[in-house]
């Protein structure tokens, strides 16, 4: 079941999260179709959906320092990644393509480097620095100036930046990591018996596509996590807003697209996989309104969209699927402001993008290809503050912190219910 905020569902909604809350005080004994003979542990775990469960590859010839073959920097989440720096160097050799070496690096304290111009910056993948246990490393290379024994002097410093891959970013890493299983084959940092097929903007359509040309990879023992809707969402309601569409219809049209994912998840089902369901985030409760100037009626007509498609989808088509077969987890619990912890950020986007930089560098220019997908160049390196605990990575994705809401409850269902 799904908490639905009282004030925002009907008496027939709130009977069934008052039996949630029934049975999650018992543990979900009885309230998924009898008791577990032992303890739920997937074998492996299948992902499916949009960017909100994607783990992605930056691959591009500038990371290598001969300029030839494209090297890779591997787990990069559509959220706040973290990344380590370790072994800062200095050094009087500026060529730009070397890291300095700790035979020839300064010894005596530099101070000021930052307060001077820093001529060139670049990352790059080394191979001997990624060699044996030390993999997913980028070395940051800094040409600039700092003082040295009170004399300014031309430095050049170096950085490893390991992009901690292996980290849960995202809710499926999350819930992956919780069974003991990772997507070794996206991380070389992480553990095996996790893939996720999720693509950046899948709609619902593209999300059934995924799973029909993935069946053969599901069955028992496999546990398959969902989340999608989000972009459909999106693509009505920019149609409504431009008065295109109205909103009962852009309604009704979702509603038709939840009935489709409600299909996809009774065919997986069909396997005997067991599916986690999580339901779109409600974006009226996001940055998103404040930064597109949405008006307050604007911002209600995108809330019943979300929960014309939610409701659809979980209560409508799978309120009758067994729950020993399929969990669903609300973000709506974690966001409405009925119900949500006043220990988070809502308002404010966590990631600061005049500070976000691709992984070799670069910056990243409103014109570029990658420019809407920017939020998965993220790290803490681009926080915007550190005295604050944010819910939102930009306008419509979680940050880590939102995604190990979701993904905790996903793990708590699962092993309670399966």
């Amino acid at each position: 079941m799904f908490r639905v905020a009282a004030s925002e569902s009907p008496k027939s909604l709130r009977l069934l999260g008052l039996a949630a809350v029934v049975c999650s005080a018992l543990t979900l004994v009885g309230c998924g179709g009898g008791s577990r003979a032992k303890e739920y542990a997937p074998e492996r775990l299948v992902a499916f959906g949009d960017e909100n469960s994607l783990i992605e590859t930056y691959l591009s010839a500038s990371l290598n320092p001969a300029g030839s073959a494209e090297k890779a920097v591997q787990g990069l989440a559509y959220t706040m990644n973290s990344v380590v720096l370790t072994d800062r160097l200095y050094c009087t050799d500026l060529t730009a393509t070397a890291a300095c070496v700790s035979a020839s690096a300064l010894t005596d304290s530099v101070t000021d480097f930052d307060a001077h111009a820093i001529t060139t910056s670049h990352s790059y993948y080394f191979d001997a620095t990624n060699s044996g246990v030390l993999e997913n490393i980028l070395t940051r290379i800094e040409i600039g100036q700092g003082t040295v024994a009170s004399t300014l002097t031309a430095l050049k410093r170096s950085t490893n930046v390991i992009y901690a891959c292996a980290s849960s970013a995202n809710w499926v890493q999350v819930v992956a990591h919780a069974f003991n299983l990772g997507f070794a084959s996206l991380c070389p940092l992480d553990r095996a018996g996790a893939e996720t097929y999720a693509t950046y903007g899948a709609k619902v359509q593209d999300v059934a596509g995924q799973v029909s040309a993935n069946m053969n990879r599901l069955g028992d023992g496999t546990l398959v996590t969902i989340m999608a809707g989000q972009h459909d969402v999106l693509e009505l309601f920019a149609q409504v807003k431009a008065q295109t569409l109205s909103l009962a219809d852009a309604q009704a049209q979702l509603r038709g697209r939840a009935a489709t994912l409600a299909e996809v998840v009774r065919s997986i089902i069909r396997t005997d996989a067991k599916v986690l369901l999580a339901l779109t985030p409600d974006l009226s409760e996001s940055p998103y309104p404040a930064a597109q100037g949405l008006t307050e009626g604007q911002r209600q007509s995108l809330k019943e969209l979300v929960k014309a498609f939610n409701e659809r989808l979980y209560i409508r088509e799978l309120g009758n699927e067994s729950g020993r077969s399929l969990a669903g987890i609300n973000p709506d619990a974690f966001l409405n402001p009925t119900t949500r912890s006043a220990s988070y950020n809502y308002a404010d986007t966590s990631c600061d993008f005049t500070k976000v930089l691709r992984p070799d560098g670069s910056t990243i220019g409103s014109g570029d290809a990658d420019y809407a997908k920017r939020v998965h160049y993220c790290t803490n390196e681009s926080l915007r503050s550190t005295s604050a605990v944010y819910m939102w990575a930009d306008e419509t994705h979680l940050t880590p912190t939102g995604h190990n809401l979701i993904g905790s409850s996903a793990f708590s269902r699962a092993t309670n219910q399966f």
